[in-house]
This record gives structure tokens, C-alpha cells and sequence, in this order.
């Protein structure tokens, strides 16, 4: 069959046959296949002809309906063919329309780099001309039809609105139109758009997305220019009109009669006007009445000439002042030449106009000062010369202009000055101090040489200024020794002392010689001054400067470092002996008394060395050193002198550590008071209680009062820490008054710094003021050293402070050296044994023949008697049958808090 119909085709003849194939019953049916050509292809009819194998009766009828059935067919056929003749003529016709306009399309995309693309919905499948690969950087034929391939060359910045876009369209049906950047392979950027739209079914489904997408790069790199354009354009616009409205001139500009159209806001910030009425001519309102016109009109005939201009005229600011400003402007012309009018500023000049008549008075004042003024040009010739200069020289300026240098100075001088007057005409400015000595005196000069430039000259001269500076560097010479020398003694001070001892260790250790640094304190110096007064002692200070002075070896140093310290270098010390010797030389200087006001006043000292080497290799620790054996001189009685030994280091290094702690103890509430009962003999009755001071430091633990107390006392830190004792048992007492306890009085032991300080009445009386206490349960203890010293001075205090109704005890009886006529003088109320002397009663002699005589010594001046340190029965029952009146000790009582006093009366 197959090649029946390929003969039929290729000839183009009818043919007729039949063919017999099983149907999906098994029953094998019948056909007769018939072709008909026609032009341009080939019509192929199926007859069912099952029927023809019935039986022949039916035949003879089949058959003729069958001719009829055939010429019907014959001629339907030839209709149809006729028909479809026309239609394929016709679809080729239309083919070919298509096929030219497709091309021209085609290329029309091309040339305006457009392509074409179609996104199958069902499949995701999408179709892309050619020119779309090209704008998408791909070679010809590389593109799969993949979405996520057009995807992945989109910019990451882009995909997510192109995304949104797609599905809109897809979705909704809405219209793709599109711009976003991709990426070429070769990492270039272009920008493209995309314009489509949604094909849907007859049901209303999207199933395609047609559309065309082009390249827009250019477009938009001219977009962006322009608009970077457009926006330097205001940008430039706003920064002139910035600058004009902040710029420290106004702006203005004119149109082509001089009508002002523009005027910054700087004017009426300085004018004052208000905004907008300076345009036209309106800022002629603040033009100087008398300068009004005038500058109208100049302005105007500037305008009619179109020439820049500048003019000096006065204007008002805004605080109603007139000032001076120049208004200086330029005439504006379009491209093509044509006038626009001007634009220009005015600026004050106010300062300038003052820096002119400045400069009036500046040469006023050239010409008359004393200062040296000249000006010298590169070949060392004058130039300019003032008075003064002239002066100097002897000749009038008229015979030192146009001369050279070295005609006026010398050659000597000339030697001298020629290297800095060649730096200065180099370009650098120069500055030197030099002197002349004019046989009875030196003149020292200061010499300012400065570079003077022209305009596109450069340096064309030196102006040189020479100022006498002899006072000032006598000046400088006497504060300098002001500096290093001690006022009242003209001794060296601290600062030159440590100087010189850096510069005698230097020259020892080259040498290979030891020095020795002696530091001398003299003892009890303050009692002077507070007997005689400071001028008593600045005149034993003088004296005693003059005699180490005479004593000392040209080598060796004096020095005074501080109120009564004085230190002594002595340089090329063979030994320690050699050592002594020379100290025992400046000892001696003490053994002549001092005159003082007609008075004879005999004075020691005490003196500690410390040895280069052996003691120290530099100058603080041999001052420290020297200082800590000065300080063992004062503990082994004074008046001598002690070498340092290693192990006073130590024990200044203890004395320095309890200092400041005990300097941050009262901040840190470290101190607290402990309480003792004083008990009467007979009754047993407690008729007072000491205030006892204890010290807990955090690290330290419980420090003895005899081991800080000095300390305090030494330091001054004594005033504050007494005065917290005073208050704090103060205050306490008055609690324990309010409670109803019948204690007698408080008991506060004093030390001599405290009273005497000139205020110690008035910090007594202020502490019973705030803490609330009658004057009368207040008793003050006093050291017996302290009552012997002053005698008169510390009678008046006593007396005040019992006229307040205060009760005085002599703390320590019996191991001073009191005077029992001066003891008679003192107001005080009670003598208190000194614990050394109960210690060991009844059994040590000494001890009990000292005790019975205090005891009958209070009874002939009608003194109440206590004794301190009672420990035991025994000594209380001697202390009871030789008459003491009261006591005190562990026997009673402990030192124990302030709560437990309360219960101990409960």
C-alpha cells in the first residue's frame, strides 16, 4: 500500500485499491483507498467496503449505489480540491506575507537591539531570538530555554523586583514591563528592559508570556550623566548661594540697568535690612547720608560703561554703627556677548582701615622707639634705618642709608653678624643674643633678624630689630640665684644642693674618692621661735650659715634645705675617720653661744653621714640615708652626731609607714576609744573614766599608742586625731548623762602640740558646744614636761580652761623634772602617779618612798592624788594606807567599750 501511495504522490495520478486490517473486535474490515491529485499535493479518501463480500444479491445493488455514491464523491471531491487549492494558494501567499514582514521584524529588533522571547507557562520552557542572546552576552546557540538560566544573569540586587514582576504577569495577568541591570560573562554591566504580556485560554488561564526586551544601556548612562548634570547644576547653584549667604563678604548681582536681583543673606545679617528690601536699589537705604548719592551715582555710570569696579564707602550694621566697606563688582555677558549686568561683593573693611591707621602709628612709633630698626638688602647695603639705630652709631640716618654694612659696623662686627644676616636673606628667620662690653659696663643685645619678601621676588632684604636686653638678663641672673640660694642665708637651697652633689658623685666616681653628705637638724629649734620669735631665730639661722661656712673646705658645699636643716658635702674623704674629723669641725660651731637681740643663747645639733660609696651611689639615697642617721643623733639624747648603719633604714621606712597610715586612719575610722574607770580608795565609788585611744590597722592589727603616738605628735596629724578624741568622749559622756549613769567626769588626755596651738581654747569650747557637754564632767590630762615649758603662756590657758569649769590633772607625775615652786603657780586640780612608780610596790624602796612623797606632796598643795597602773590587791592597799585618793588599773578594771561602761553601772 505504502508504495501504491508513493507512486500516486510522486506521479500525481488517481490510483484505487484496497486493503483489509483487524479492528479491536478481531473482524477484519475492508478498505478502498483512492487518490486524487491536485497542485501542490495529493488527496487521499478511505471507503469502508466491508459490505462487497455479502452475499451477490446485495452486490448488484451495492455496486450501483456505490457508482452513484462514486460520481457524488467524484464531484465533491473535485469541489474540495478546487477548495483547497485556493486555501493552500492562498496560505502560501500569506506565508510569504509573513515569512518578508517576520524578516523585517526581525531585522527592526535587530537594529534597535531588541529581541523577542516567549515564556511557555505549562512547560517553563522559554523561547529567545538571537539578539536576545547578544544582549545577554551569550555566544549564538548557548542558550538552554532554561528560566533559571535567564535568572542567574540578572543582577542579585534586581532579582528579587524582577521576580515579582514575572509572577504578577504570570499570575495575574498583568503587563511585564520591566528594567533591570544583568551581568555579561565577561562581569560587565548593561541595563535592559522588558516589555510583554499575558496569552491565556478560553478558561482565562495564563499559558504563555510574549514579549520583546532590549538593551538601554546607553539610555542610561545618558540619564544618569544628565541627571548628574542636572544635579552639579543645583548643586553649584545651592553651594554659590550657600556661600554667598555665609561668606564673610555679601554677594549681589544686577540685571543690565542695575537693578538689583539678587542680594545674600549675608547683607542682611550684617545690615540689618530687612530680607528683600535691598533689591532694586534699596540697599542704598544703609549708605552714609552723605556718601548716599555719591555712590548712586557711580554706580550707575559703571553700569553705563560696563567696567569692573571698586568703591570705598561707609554703611550701616546692624547695631546702627557705620563701618567701612568696599564694593567692588564685574560686568556679566552671556555666550553670545550680550550685557547681563553685574555681580559683585562688599566686604568690611573696617579692619583694614584701622590696620592702615595702625601702620600710621607703627611708623610713628619705628621712628621713636628705642629698639634698633633697620633694613639691609642681599648686597649688605642699607636701606632703611630709624633713629635709634642712627643713635647708636653716632650718625644721622642720612649717612647710614645707601652705605654698606660693614662701613658702619666694622669688619670685627661684620665677622660676627654676616652668617646670621645670610640666613636671614636666605629665607629663614633668625634670632641670637650677643653682648658688648663698653669698658665700665656689658650692654647684652637680643637681634631679631626677619626675611622680607616681594611680590615675585622673594627675599629681598633683612629687616633687622636690636633690643637691649641688659635688665632682663640682669634679671634672669638674679632670679636664677634667687632660684638656687636660700633667701635669708644666701646659702644654696635644695635645687643647687642636689646639683652639686650629682656633680661631686660624678667626679668621685671618676676619681675613685668617696664624699661624705652630713645632715645637720638642730635640736629643739622651734622653742626659739616660739619664745623669741622668727626673727630671733632667722638671726641664730644667719649666724650659724656664717660659721659652717667659715669651717667648710673650698671643696665642700653649705647648703640650707629646709627651716633648720642644713647639708654639708664634703668631697675627697679619705676614710670614715677622716670623716669624724671634719663633722666634729662643724660641732665645734656649737660650742660658741649665740647673741640673739643682746640675749646668749646656747644651741646643739644633731648630725647623721652617709658615705659615697659605701652608703649610696646617688643623691636621694645619701640624703635618705644621712636623714635616718640624723634621726638616730636625736634618739641617742642629741648634741651628736651619727654614722648610718643599715638597719636605720628600716626603722625610718617603719616611721614612714605608720605616718601615712595613720594620715588615712581617721578617714577610714580606724581609731576607736576604750574606757577605764579611775575608783575612789575609801568608797569604792567610780568617780571618773579615761578615754583610752587604740588604733586597729586592717593589715597591722592593734598598734601601741606608744608607737604611734609620737609619731602624731611628730608629724602634726596629733591636732586632728586629738580633737576626734575630745569629741568622740565628749559625746559619749553626754550619752551616758542622759542615761541617768553617775560616772563622775570624762578623762582626755592632751598632748603638748595641742595646747600649744594657739586655738586649743576654742576647739575645747566649740567640741562641749556640739557634742552637748557641761564643762564640768570634762577633765583634761596633762604630760608634767609640757606644764614646766612656758611658763607664763601656759598659766593663762590653764586658768581659762578651769575658769570654764574644767578639772586639770599632771599626767605622768614624777618623771619630769618639775619645779615645785612653778607647780604651786599651776591651777590644776590632780596629780597622777606615773605607772613606773606602782609597778613595783610595796617591795622596791625607791618606788615607795617617790609614791609617799607625791602622795604628801598633793596633800600640802590640796591636790587630789591618783595612782595609774594598779594591778593587784597589794598595791592598792598600799596606795589605800598611804592616803591615795583614787586609782586606776586592771585591779578595777580593764580598758573595755563604751557598752560595757553602761552595764558596769547597771
Amino acid at each position: 500500500m505504502e508504495k501504491n501511495l508513493r507512486h500516486a504522490m510522486d506521479k500525481q495520478v488517481f490510483s484505487s485499491m484496497e486493503y483489509g486490517y483487524p479492528n479491536k473486535s478481531t473482524k477484519v474490515i475492508c478498505l478502498e483507498i483512492q487518490t486524487h491529485p491536485f497542485p501542490g499535493g495529493l488527496a487521499i479518501f478511505f471507503h469502508d467496503i466491508s459490505d462487497r463480500h455479502q452475499p451477490e444479491r446485495q452486490d448488484q445493488q451495492a455496486e450501483i449505489d456505490l457508482q452513484k455514491q462514486n460520481q457524488e464523491l467524484e464531484q465533491r471531491i473535485a469541489q474540495r480540491t478546487a477548495q483547497l487549492s485556493q486555501v493552500l494558494a492562498e496560505l502560501h501567499s500569506t506565508q510569504a506575507t509573513l515569512n518578508s514582514r517576520e524578516n523585517h521584524y526581525a531585522q527592526a529588533l535587530k537594529f534597535s537591539q531588541t529581541g523577542s522571547w516567549e515564556f511557555d507557562v505549562v512547560t517553563e520552557k522559554v523561547f529567545w531570538s538571537e539578539e536576545v542572546e547578544r544582549i545577554w552576552g551569550m555566544e549564538p546557540g548557548t542558550f538552554r530555554g532554561e528560566l533559571q538560566q535567564v535568572q542567574g544573569a540578572i543582577h542579585p540586587e534586581d532579582v528579587e523586583h524582577w521576580q515579582k514582576n514575572v509572577q504578577d504577569c504570570r499570575e495575574k495577568g498583568k503587563e511585564h514591563r520591566i528594567e533591570y541591570r544583568i551581568i555579561h560573562p565577561d562581569a560587565s554591566i548593561h541595563w535592559v528592559q522588558a516589555l510583554g504580556s499575558a496569552e491565556k485560554d478560553d478558561q482565562g488561564n495564563v499559558i504563555r508570556l510574549l514579549g520583546i526586551v532590549m538593551d538601554i544601556t546607553e539610555r542610561k548612562q545618558l540619564e544618569l550623566e544628565h541627571k548628574e548634570t542636572e544635579m552639579a547644576l543645583r548643586e553649584s547653584e545651592a553651594l554659590f548661594r550657600n556661600m554667598a549667604d555665609h561668606a564673610p563678604v555679601m554677594v549681589w548681582v544686577t540685571d543690565e540697568t542695575g537693578y538689583s536681583t539678587y542680594v545674600s543673606q549675608s547683607w542682611y545679617d550684617f545690615s540689618g535690612q530687612k530680607e528683600g528690601t535691598a533689591l532694586g536699589f534699596g540697599w542704598l537705604d544703609v549708605i552714609h547720608p552723605d556718601e548716599r548719592e555719591l555712590a548712586r551715582k557711580r554706580f550707575l555710570e559703571f553700569n553705563e560703561k560696563r567696567q569692573p569696579f571698586s568703591i570705598d564707602y561707609r554703611f550701616r550694621r546692624r547695631d546702627g554703627v557705620y563701618c567701612w566697606g568696599i564694593d567692588a563688582g564685574k560686568p556679566r555677558f552671556s555666550a553670545d556677548g550680550q550685557f547681563k549686568g553685574y555681580i559683585g561683593s562688599v566686604m568690611d573693611i573696617s579692619d583694614r582701615k584701622r590696620m592702615e591707621e595702625q601702620l600710621r602709628i607703627f611708623e610713628c612709633i619705628v621712628a621713636t622707639t628705642q629698639d634698633m630698626m633697620a633694613l639691609i638688602d642681599q648686597n649688605y647695603t642699607y636701606q632703611i634705618v630709624n633713629d635709634a639705630y642712627a643713635r647708636n652709631f653716632q650718625r644721622a640716618k642720612e649717612e647710614i642709608i645707601g652705605k654698606s654694612v660693614v662701613e658702619i659696623v666694622g669688619e670685627e662686627f661684620m665677622d660676627t653678624i654676616q652668617p646670621h644676616l645670610d640666613r636671614c636673606l636666605q629665607g629663614e628667620e633668625v634670632r641670637y643674643e650677643t653682648w658688648f662690653d663698653l669698658g665700665e659696663e656689658q650692654r647684652y643685645y637680643h637681634a631679631l633678624y626677619s626675611p622680607y619678601r616681594e611680590a615675585n621676588k622673594g627675599v629681598t632684604s633683612a629687616v633687622v630689630n636690636i633690643h637691649d636686653i641688659t635688665q632682663i638678663k640682669e634679671s634672669e641672673q638674679k632670679l636664677y640665684y634667687q632660684a638656687h640660694h636660700d633667701t635669708l642665708t644666701n646659702l644654696p637651697n635644695r635645687m643647687l644642693m642636689n646639683t652639686r652633689l650629682e656633680q661631686s658623685i660624678q667626679q668621685a666616681t671618676r676619681k675613685g674618692d668617696k664624699l661624705a653628705v652630713v645632715f645637720i637638724d638642730l635640736d629643739r629649734f622651734k622653742n626659739i621661735n616660739d619664745s623669741l620669735g622668727h626673727r630671733a631665730g632667722d638671726s641664730l639661722l644667719e649666724q650659724l650659715a656664717q660659721r659652717l661656712c667659715q669651717q667648710r673646705r673650698k671643696s665642700d658645699t653649705v647648703a640650707r634645705i629646709s627651716g633648720d636643716e642644713f647639708v654639708v658635702i664634703l668631697e675627697d674623704i679619705k676614710d670614715t675617720q677622716h670623716a669624724g674629723m671634719v663633722v666634729g669641725k662643724l660641732m665645734r660651731t656649737f660650742e660658741e653661744p649665740f647673741i640673739i637681740e643682746g640675749r646668749t643663747i646656747k644651741m646643739t645639733s644633731s648630725m647623721g653621714l652617709s658615705l659615697f660609696p659605701d652608703d649610696g651611689t646617688d643623691v636621694a639615697t645619701l640624703l635618705r640615708n644621712a636623714d635616718a642617721a640624723m634621726y638616730r643623733a636625736k634618739e641617742d639624747g642629741r648634741n651628736t652626731y651619727c654614722f648610718y648603719r643599715k638597719e636605720m633604714t628600716s626603722t625610718v621606712f617603719e616611721y614612714m609607714l605608720l605616718e601615712n597610715a595613720l594620715r588615712e586612719a581617721l578617714k577610714k575610722k580606724e581609731f576607736y576609744l576604750l574606757y577605764q574607770p579611775q575608783i575612789e580608795m575609801l568608797s569604792h565609788r567610780c568617780l571618773g573614766i579615761e578615754a583610752l585611744l587604740r588604733w586597729h590597722h586592717p593589715e597591722l592589727g592593734v598598734v601601741s599608742p606608744a608607737q604611734f603616738i609620737p609619731i602624731a605628735e611628730q608629724s602634726g596629724l596629733i591636732q586632728e586625731i586629738g580633737t576626734w578624741v575630745l569629741t568622740t568622749a565628749c559625746r559619749q559622756a553626754k550619752i551616758w548623762l542622759e542615761q541617768k549613769l553617775d560616772f563622775g567626769r570624762i578623762a582626755v588626755n592632751v598632748a603638748a602640740p595641742q595646747i600649744q596651738h594657739g586655738d586649743f581654747i576654742q576647739v575645747v569650747e566649740n567640741v562641749l558646744k556640739t557634742t552637748g557637754l557641761p564643762a564640768a564632767y570634762l577633765e583634761l590630762e596633762l604630760t608634767e614636761g609640757l606644764l614646766m615649758k612656758q611658763t607664763e603662756q601656759n598659766i593663762k590657758q590653764l586658768e581659762k580652761l578651769q575658769g570654764m569649769g574644767i578639772k586639770l590633772t599632771i599626767d605622768d607625775f614624777g618623771i619630769g623634772y618639775s619645779s615645785l615652786n612653778y607647780l604651786k603657780r599651776l591651777p590644776i586640780d590632780k596629780l597622777k602617779i606615773d605607772q613606773s612608780f606602782i609597778r613595783d610596790l610595796p617591795h622596791d624602796t625607791n618606788d615607795t618612798a617617790i609614791s609617799q612623797a607625791v602622795i604628801a606632796l598633793g596633800y600640802a598643795l590640796n591636790l587630789q592624788i591618783i595612782a595609774e597602773g594598779v594591778e593587784n590587791e597589794e598595791q592598792a592597799a598600799f596606795l589605800k594606807e598611804k592616803g591615795c585618793h583614787q586609782a586606776q588599773g586592771y585591779f578595777f578594771s580593764q580598758p573595755i567599750p563604751p557598752q560595757q561602761v553602761s552595764a558596769l553601772f547597771a
